[in-house]
């Protein structure tokens, strides 16, 4: 494997019509801007169409918050301890599994719960705890509680039983308690503190790239050296299907010049990657040349080189091509699966930048460049799931965002304004309650109608989540009156999810022009508590960006109950 040779230059990434082509910059100066006008011109929609795979048939598969088993029901309890090291609230199961992490975090937490809960033994299968991995899982996840593949128990399996493994969710601060209601019974939950050292930008801000900088500091301070990360809409996993030969050696089961493959559990594929690292096993075979760095010559070591040498390992994205396999192992860009060398990238002083998007990437380039290998396995293949990204195609306003209708009037007209706000309400805010203020008007833009009648046919209320959509027609009512009317609607106070859609004529009329006018005259009054603290998290949203275009409404996007 050379180094100093991983693409610097990425063009397939999903966020491209969002940031344009990915290029690694050293010096970390060129960071995701989401302010680019021209992304409108691209088509909405970012993400390829995979081949439909019939889950159901797979052994081995990562389950939603909806599976319900008697191996899966874990109704044990669990305990809330504060890391002091990194100011966070971290979820704890009283299952035997995670004692370990109840011990690693001891000398530092106060506890909120019963300290004297007992621990209860998983249901089940037996486990066996010989074969358990010795790297903890993480998994940062955003919005995805409810259909998140992130029930790992019948794919952590080894034979007939269940492995015992750790897996941790990091969730954003507003999305803690959501996931602890779903989740709280069988995995470490940890809610994204505030702020972390050498970070300048909120949570909110940075998304999947704050978390898993969060992650990698977390790693560092627990003293763990290696971890896995594993992405929620990864339901299955495949491995090379092969036979053997004269009882000794496998061949390639080969078709139409592709090579065929069969479902694996997650745990074999993390337990070969880890075995790299943590193994003092043997090598493959004898006719190798080893490695000048290794002590164990003749030992597995002498045959990948030694651990020090790498940065970070990972498996084959499906796609087309993927069943295509010229070579065991590639040199190239990693995600979705991975292992993380957390002490080599300690030593070189490596982390993940804060960034709503690109932060694996860099991290892969920081990697190479730093001497360190970025690892695929070629043998195996994970699939992922088309669901909502942590980053929705839309334009969100920022601080230095101004609404003048006369620059918006003279703007090119806002193609497909429609579509993309609906996808965006759907993904992130699936309507439960669609309210009308003032009920029964009509009066209001033609774009605003067409999104209403859509949105109200997808109206579901046996939904898990509590969500509602506001929408307000041009009328003449003061900002107080919009505030009481919002905060009187049904069921206001026990909804957490909130979309209030305003025509943008009537926010000129009222001055509601950037997001801090938004704040002080919509938010605040509507949403502050009798604590007196905002909701956690705000967006002002238009389609496109409103310097460049001419956008008939203007979406308030909410977390956090009235």
């Amino acid at each position: 494997m050379v180094k100093g040779t991983l693409p610097t230059v990425v063009s397939t990434s999903k966020y491209d019509r969002i940031y344009g082509p990915y290029k690694y910059d050293p010096n970390h100066e060129r960071e995701p801007s989401r302010s680019l006008a021209n992304r409108r011109h691209t088509q909405h929609s970012f993400i390829k169409k995979k081949p439909d795979f019939q889950t159901a048939k797979m052994q081995y598969h990562s389950k939603r918050a909806e599976h319900s088993c008697k191996d899966c029901d874990f109704e044990v309890g669990y305990n809330i301890i504060k890391f002091k090291p990194l100011r966070c609230k971290v979820l704890i199961p009283n299952r035997r599994c995670y004692s370990i992490v109840r011990e690693m975090l001891h000398e530092n937490h106060s506890s909120k719960q019963d300290k004297k809960s007992k621990l209860v033994r998983d249901q089940g299968k037996s486990l066996d705890d010989n074969s358990h991995l010795k790297s903890w899982i993480f998994t940062p996840s955003h919005g995805r509680s409810l259909i998140g593949n992130l029930n790992f128990v019948h794919n952590m399996v080894q034979g007939e039983k269940f492995v015992s493994y750790i897996h941790v969710l990091v969730v954003q601060r507003s999305q803690f308690e959501e996931y602890a209601r779903r989740w709280g019974s069988s995995h470490v939950i940890i809610k994204l503190p505030e702020s972390m050292p050498g970070v300048n930008i909120k949570a909110e801000i940075g998304k999947v790239g704050y978390a898993r900088r969060f992650i990698q500091l977390l790693a560092e301070n627990l003293g763990l050296e290696t971890i896995f990360m594993v992405d929620d809409n990864i339901p299955y996993l495949y491995d090379i299907k092969t036979t053997l030969v004269g009882g000794k050696t496998s061949k390639l089961v080969v078709e139409g010049n592709q090579v065929q493959r069969e479902n694996v559990s997650l745990y074999t594929v993390l337990n070969h990657i880890e075995s790299q690292f943590h193994s003092q096993g043997i090598a493959p075979h004898s006719d190798f040349i080893p490695h000048p760095e290794a002590i164990e010559k003749h030992k597995l070591e002498g045959y990948t080189g030694p651990n020090k040498l790498y940065g970070v390992i990972g498996v084959l994205n499906h796609s087309q091509y993927s069943s295509i396999v010229k070579s065991p192992f590639k040199n190239t860009h990693v995600g979705g699966i991975t292992f993380i060398n957390i002490r080599a990238l300690q030593e070189q002083g490596i982390k993940f930048e804060p960034w709503p998007a690109w932060e694996d990437l860099t991290l892969n380039n920081d990697c190479d460049r730093f001497g360190l290998y970025v690892l695929k396995y070629n043998r195996f293949v994970f699939m992922k799931r088309n669901i909502p990204s942590w980053l929705p195609d839309v334009y969100v306003w920022d601080k230095n965002t101004y609404l003048d209708h006369n620059e918006c009037l003279r703007g090119k007209p806002a193609d497909r304004s429609v579509d993309i706000l609906l996808n965006y309400i759907q993904s992130w805010a699936p309507p439960k309650y669609c309210h009308v203020l003032p009920e029964g008007t009509s009066e209001c833009v033609q774009d605003m109608k067409c999104l209403r009648k859509t949105l109200q046919r997808s109206i579901s209320h046996n939904m898990h989540g509590h969500h509602i959509i506001f929408f307000y027609p041009k009328h003449d009512s003061d900002l107080t009156t919009i505030a009481n009317g919002i905060r009187q609607t049904a069921d206001f106070d026990k909804l957490t999810r909130h979309v209030m859609v305003f025509p943008t004529d009537a926010c000129v009329r009222r001055q509601l022009t950037s997001v801090r006018k938004f704040k002080t005259n919509i938010v605040d009054r509507s949403f502050v508590g009798e604590d007196g603290i905002s909701p956690p998290l705000f967006e002002v949203i238009t389609s496109h960006n409103i310097h460049h275009f001419n956008v008939q409404m203007v979406l308030v996007y909410v977390e956090g109950k009235g």
